[in-house]
């Protein structure tokens, strides 16, 4: 992320960052919850940022929250349809990056439901 987020954006880019976790331990000596909200929010006030949030596990909804992303853009996906997932969100970043509309928008929005029911991905709205 060190990288990314000092870069020059190009007229009409629409910069999408995926944060991705199975759940498992993310001890970060570099980043806390507070400095990645914070990051986020910077670029969100930048304008035409998207985030989202993927977890494997059950607390996927707060942790993803916890970081300031919109729930729209937060959902729980099934770890052993990460190859399917992987596929979704390329399909929903490919259809914001070609659409101004969509653009700081969710992104989970504009896959279909049957993709994302394959792909293992259940959206905040949809938690049992």
């Amino acid at each position: 992320m060190r990288r990314v987020y000092n870069r020059q954006r190009t007229e009409g880019s629409c910069p999408c960052c995926v944060i991705m976790t199975n759940g498992e331990e993310n001890a970060s000596r570099e980043w806390t919850i507070d400095a990645v909200k914070g990051l986020i929010e910077q670029k969100e006030k930048e304008g035409a940022w998207t985030f989202v949030f993927l977890g494997a596990a059950p607390g996927a909804w707060a942790q993803g929250r916890a970081y300031g992303i919109p729930a729209a853009n937060v959902a729980q996906y099934s770890a052993g349809r990460y190859q399917q997932t992987f596929a979704a969100v390329s399909l929903g970043t490919n259809a914001v990056a070609a659409s101004p509309r969509l653009r700081s928008k969710s992104l989970l929005d504009s896959v279909s439901k049957e993709i994302l029911r394959k792909a293992g991905l259940r959206r905040v709205e949809e938690k049992s």
